[in-house]
């Protein structure tokens, strides 16, 4: 039987810019020197109706489920990894700082039982923040983040604005990276904001 996010793989997928590199954030975050880089992109469906009814339907936090990070369920895993097989969103060249196809999943992870071994951990909004000020504030192995913490962290909440308004629907993946050209001190980051069918890829690749 085929896997219920199957027809993920078939859609067509577009760019959008919702400001995100204008952020004070994002501003400082690229003035650092990566020898692999980073990468921000936001993606939505062309058919977004039915990408939007695809997000709806993965597995749902309830308000029981208020830890700041819990591991991701299958369900979430096996939308990644249709998501990331269509060739629609492989053909938008979003790459990391250093040339390499951020989207590309290589081996073992390119089956799915061995994308599922792969560690998404959803966070809530607080953990979310305070993970991305630890990134933040981790900076480069060439460089030190010049910013304060307290400003750093009005900095995040200005970023996480942008993405989500008030009534968005969202949730907040922390991921283990999917391709062998990624090593080091890698960190990946997805947002999806459901009530708009957008999803925002952050994520940053460092190597002595």
């Amino acid at each position: 039987m085929d896997n219920r996010f199957h027809e993920l793989s078939s859609l067509n997928f577009k760019k959008v810019d919702i400001g995100l590199r204008e952020t004070e954030l994002i501003k400082e975050y690229a003035r650092l020197k990566f020898n692999g880089g980073f990468v921000l992109a936001t993606i939505e469906c062309c058919d977004s109706e039915k990408f939007r009814d695809y997000l709806h339907s993965m597995y749902s936090v309830t308000d029981a489920m208020h830890l700041n990070m819990r591991s991701a369920a299958d369900d979430v895993k096996d939308f990644m990894y249709y998501l990331l097989d269509s060739q629609s969103l492989a053909g938008l060249d979003i790459y990391l700082g250093n040339g390499e196809a951020f989207l590309s999943v290589d081996p073992p992870y390119d089956e799915l039982e061995g994308f599922r071994k792969l560690a998404f951990a959803e966070l809530s909004e607080n953990e979310m923040k305070k993970r991305l000020l630890q990134t933040a504030i981790k900076s480069s192995i060439y460089d030190d983040w010049k910013v304060s913490a307290e400003q750093t962290s009005k900095m995040i909440n200005d970023f996480s604005s942008r993405m989500f308004t008030e009534d968005s629907h969202f949730r907040n993946l922390y991921f283990q990276q999917w391709g062998n050209f990624m090593i080091g001190l890698f960190e990946g980051y997805i947002f999806i904001d459901i009530n708009r069918g957008q999803i925002t890829f952050f994520a940053v690749d460092d190597y002595d």
